[in-house]
């Protein structure tokens, strides 16, 4: 399995001699990143970034799988939720938030000057937040955040609660036991369990988490990146997620427009049915790792490509080129089964992020 990063003219912006040279280890790049952006990052100048014993040069695809590597560590460090993040700290580490916050909001904010998008993990109640913390969130918004956010059979509950009047009585039972622990004593009746519920999420997504909102929006310290922060408002942060955010089907159309927009040899067009097949087939988490292992990010792309090589045995793992994003694949696979099998090995392993190739 290979990952290479050779770009042609098209790359979405181009290394010039003003770029700034960025090394970091791979396997500590939250603490080489945060050491980085306490000092004096320019966040209207792009990056030249090398992973420390990894080969590739910076003309656009190592830059966006440092800032989503960095994102997709960082979720679990200074954040919490499911699908969908709010910044937070335990309490035994509070006195660094002043500290912390501030430099993730510049990272941030780089990230969407050089790339054009933020960490999509994010709640958009908390980027709207940001942006203008007076700002009255729309409850579609809410909703749809914390659904996101709490455990997926609990989300399943209250989806079922609020589409029906009919709850059973072991959907009742579950329902005191969530309102209890989010102290509510009143059990919701099916008139009023929404607001009940907006309730509850905006205690838990925007009131215990606005200090460390606003601690992040300090780090919005360029002109480009203030004015990128003041122009969301409900309207185009809903269209902002749904340009930049992938799911299996969505990935999975891409595919399809490949294989309907080009004539294919037999044996390609087999090969490209399975990729379409096996993206529609991965869980989500799966999806964003192919995205970010053959694009560099997890954030959907305009287009897919796809080349064709006959290599058997060993040699046919698939190759992602970064930039182009171009998945170089064989045709050389007997059976569906094979391909898939092999496919999500590479999706699942860790040294297949590495660049390897030039």
């Amino acid at each position: 399995m290979y990952r290479m990063t050779t770009c042609n003219i098209s790359s979405f912006y181009l290394i010039t001699e003003a770029a700034q040279p960025v090394i970091v280890r791979r396997t500590n790049v939250v603490e080489d990143v945060l050491k980085v952006y306490e000092e004096d990052v320019d966040l209207n100048k792009p990056l030249m970034v090398m992973f420390e014993d990894e080969i590739g040069v910076d003309q656009g695809g190592v830059t966006k799988e440092l800032f989503s590597l960095f994102w997709e560590l960082v979720m679990a460090m200074f954040f919490r939720g499911r699908e969908r993040f709010i910044p937070y700290i335990s309490t035994a580490k509070r006195h660094t938030a002043r500290t912390t916050f501030p430099v993730l909001g510049k990272i941030m904010a780089h990230m969407w000057v050089l790339l054009g998008f933020f960490p999509l993990q994010l709640a958009k109640s908390c980027v709207l937040a940001m942006s203008d913390p007076d700002l009255d969130i729309p409850s579609d918004i809410l909703l749809e955040d914390y659904l996101s956010f709490i455990p997926e059979a609990e989300a399943i509950l209250l989806q079922r609660c609020l589409q029906s009047s009919s709850w059973t009585e072991s959907d009742k039972r579950r329902l005191i036991r969530f309102f209890e622990l989010n102290q509510m004593t009143v059990m919701p009746s099916p008139e009023n369990v929404k607001e009940y519920l907006l309730n509850i999420a905006q205690t838990h997504l925007l009131d215990s988490c606005q200090t460390f909102v606003q601690l992040m929006k300090k780090g919005f310290i360029s002109e480009t990146s203030k004015v990128l922060l003041q122009s969301l408002n409900s309207g185009n942060v809903h269209r902002f997620y749904e340009q930049y955010g992938a799911s299996p089907e969505s990935v999975g159309q891409l595919v399809d427009d490949f294989y309907d927009g080009i004539d294919l040899r037999p044996l390609e067009a087999v090969v490209i049915n399975h990729v379409s097949n096996a993206v529609r087939e991965m869980n989500q988490r799966q999806v964003l790792r192919f995205l970010r292992w053959l694009t560099g990010t997890s954030a959907m792309p305009r287009k897919l490509d796809f080349s064709f090589n006959a290599n058997s045995g060993i040699t046919r793992a698939p190759v992602s080129h970064t930039c182009g994003n171009l998945l170089e694949i064989s045709t050389q696979y007997e059976t569906y089964e094979d391909f898939k099998r092999e496919f999500y090995l590479v999706i699942d392993s860790e040294e297949a992020f590495e660049f390897t190739l030039i």
